[in-house]
């Protein structure tokens, strides 16, 4: 027998072979309903007609669209409150809080420390219903410091803000002697409430006084709290124009 009758002998062992197979395993395949545990995750018996890309794309979506968002709606309002150095973001977050479609409320008075805000902060919460606090306070809470009163009015600050989301603004570095307890100040408002911005990791040009910023710096500072906020996926992405 010569090789080429040999190997197309084995050809069509190997097709009939292949037909029978087929013959045996086809119907249990087409059939799920009678034979659904066989061949087929539930998934796949409810859209048989589906290829696997689409299957796949069909059990990943859902869930990702079901997932719960922080992101504050469009018309939320945002309140920023705050002493100078509020006053000096101010500009900038009406530009940011706008680019989204937020309601923008910024209440800032120079001068003004934690311990005045604590008798005029329920007035803004009742008056405006915000829903996400900014606070730019603390440096002139150092002028004065006394770390068992001061620990003390940082807290009940905060319990005003028991149900609404709040980032506080550290004071950043201050190179000025008028305010000496700076330092002793910031690292309080860290161990009295939960959510805060460290603003002693940017590098601000500051003012002759050594105290406050400029134009440059306020607009730099309150840039970088809003994406730290993109980024926990509480508002939008001003800079993306995603509204």
């Amino acid at each position: 027998m010569s090789s080429y009758l040999f190997c197309k002998i084995i050809d069509i062992f190997h097709r009939f072979l292949m037909r029978k197979i087929f013959a045996v395993l086809l119907p249990l395949i087409i059939d799920h309903n009678s034979h659904p545990t066989k061949c087929f995750s539930p998934l796949r018996q409810s859209i048989p007609n589906m290829t696997f890309k689409e299957r796949t794309h069909e059990r990943i979506v859902p869930a990702q669209l079901s997932m719960p968002s922080n992101e504050l709606p469009k018309g939320s309002v945002i309140l920023l409150i705050g002493d100078s150095l509020g006053v000096g973001m101010r500009s900038r977050f009406l530009d940011l809080t706008s680019a989204c479609g937020y309601k923008s409320v910024a209440h800032v008075i120079s001068g003004s420390s934690t311990f005045q805000w604590i008798t005029w902060i329920d007035k803004d919460i009742s008056r405006h219903s915000p829903s996400l606090v900014i606070i730019s306070l603390g440096t002139n809470d150092a002028l004065h410091f006394n770390r068992a009163k001061k620990i003390d009015v940082y807290k009940k600050f905060v319990e005003h803000l028991s149900n609404v989301k709040y980032v506080w603004i550290l004071p950043h570095k201050i190179e000025s002697e008028r305010v000496p307890n700076v330092d002793k100040t910031r690292e309080l408002i860290k161990t009295s409430v939960v959510k805060y911005f460290d603003s002693t990791k940017l590098k601000l040009t500051l003012s002759p006084d050594k105290i406050h910023t400029t134009t440059s710096g306020y607009k730099l500072w309150i840039e970088n709290v809003w994406s730290r906020l993109v980024q926990q996926g509480i508002v939008c992405d001003s800079a993306q124009n995603k509204r």
